[in-house]
This record gives C-alpha cells, structure tokens and sequence, in this order.
C-alpha cells in the first residue's frame, strides 16, 4: 500500500498547519493598549479583529476559608486576528509576560517560505517605525506540521517516522504514549539554537492526527533595536538559515516515502 493510502498531510502542497516567527524583547512592550492604532497604519488590511489581552489571577480572601477573587489586571498585550467566521487565518500578538516579553507572527495559511517571510517583514518593519524604543535580545522560528492517518489498520508510527534516525530513540517506536518531547542544544553551520521537538498523537477522532512541532531558538550576539534587526540583511539570512535548519530536522526525522509526499525532497 502506498504511503499516500496511509498518511494524509494537513495541505496537498505541504504538511504545515501553522509557522510563526517570534521576537523576544529586552524590555517590556510599552503601553500594549496603545497597539490598536496600527488598525489606522494599514493593519486593517491584514487584519479583522483586535483583541486586548488582560492578565488576572485569583485571591485568597484571608479569614475565610475556600473563598477566593477574581483579581484583573492592567492589559498585559493585544491580538490582531484575521478570521473568517471561526476559522482563523492570521495572528499577530505582542505580550508582557512575568518571566519574558514577545512579539510573533503566525500563519495558519501557509502559501510558502518566502511570501510567510517577505509579509512578517512588512508587518514587523511598520511596528518598529511606531515603536522604535523595542529592544530585541533572541528570535525564534516554529512549525507544527500534521498527518491524518487514513489507512483502515492502526496507526504505525514507523511509517511516518525514521527508525534509522539520530534524534529518535528505538524505544519510541514500540511506545504507545501520546507525546514524545526532546530538548537539545544544537550547533548548525556555526550557529547554536536551541531546539525543541514534540510528536503528539490524537486518537479521539476516527482517523488518528500526529502533530510535529519543531521550535528552534536562538539568542542574538547582542541586544538589537527592532528597525535594525526587521531592516538589517543580516537578520533575513539568520531567519532563511532557521527555515533551512526547520526542513533539515524534518528530513532527519521523517521517512523517505513521506519526505516525497510533502514535496519537502524530489522522488
């Protein structure tokens, strides 16, 4: 049987549910409830709905037992989305966090590298002309690829998976748990990211959903302010490599017959 009778990527051109370029600041997001204004800067184009993103937390009421507040707090982030009904198309987020502050991008449409790429550019340059005081310190790039498995005989993960490969343990393959994680600090043509890979499997629906979500991180030699990063060549060849890096890891992991149906190599 052919692998296309037993696997069913998420796209007849690719098996990519989802890709997001991620920047990681120095210092806060400065005044988040103040980001909407890029609605007037041409985001509406882009965009359909804003949403502010507010933190709360809960009380303890002292003295009596069991009982405890709603504390909200002051707003901590937004969210442009581009929906049509329920579905989702396009995000763009920015959050100040307790441990950590970003801005990322996400496509939930993905049309290809480059065009992903030239429009996170486009977006990320009109932020920094309005916010020129963000710092960025590390970026990463993610993707969540997916498989529906179709074939009417349960689910063997060796033919998705490589059983020859480095990055995944023999015992893997002989496992029934849902999620596998691996957590590894690597060196790519001299530049070290630091990646992360998780396989999840889903078998509450009647064709089984395996999801591969590939996150490689990596800090910055130093602090850069956002227009020079966005506007710097140098900075479009960091996230090209990290692209590369993505389809390298997913051709050390994935067998050969599903590298041929994703288009990701050549038959």
């Amino acid at each position: 049987m052919e692998i296309s009778q037993k696997v069913k990527p998420v796209s007849s051109e690719h098996s990519i549910k989802e890709a997001n370029i991620s920047l990681f600041l120095a210092n806060r997001i400065p005044h988040p409830d103040s980001f909407h204004e890029l609605f007037d800067l041409g985001f509406n184009k882009l965009f359909n709905q804003i949403e502010m993103i507010g933190a709360s937390s809960f009380k303890i009421n002292q003295g009596v037992p069991d009982t405890k507040t709603l504390v909200k707090e002051d707003n901590i982030g937004f969210r442009f989305l581009r929906k049509d009904g329920e579905d989702v198309f396009r995000v763009l987020q920015g959050r100040n966090e307790p441990d950590r502050a970003y801005l990322s991008f996400h496509t939930l449409d993905y049309k290809g590298w480059q065009p992903f790429r030239e429009e996170f550019t486009t977006l990320f340059s009109k932020i920094a002309e309005y916010k020129p005081s963000i710092s960025i310190k590390a970026y990463s790039l993610h993707y969540v690829d997916q498989f529906y498995w179709i074939a009417d005989e349960p689910l063997d993960v060796s033919v998705i998976f490589e059983r020859r490969s480095k990055m995944i343990p023999e015992e893997f393959f002989n496992s029934t748990n849902a999620i596998y994680s691996w957590v590894k600090e690597r060196n790519v043509n001299e530049t070290i990211y630091l990646d992360q890979l998780n396989f999840e499997f889903d078998y509450t629906s009647k064709e089984p959903l395996v999801t591969i979500r590939h996150n490689a991180f990596r800090l910055l030699e130093e602090v850069t302010e956002i227009a020079n990063l966005i506007n710097g060549e140098e900075f479009i060849t960091l996230l090209n490599n990290a692209h590369d890096h993505n389809k390298q890891t997913l051709g050390e992991i994935l067998t050969n017959d599903l590298q041929i149906l994703i288009k990701l190599k050549k038959p």
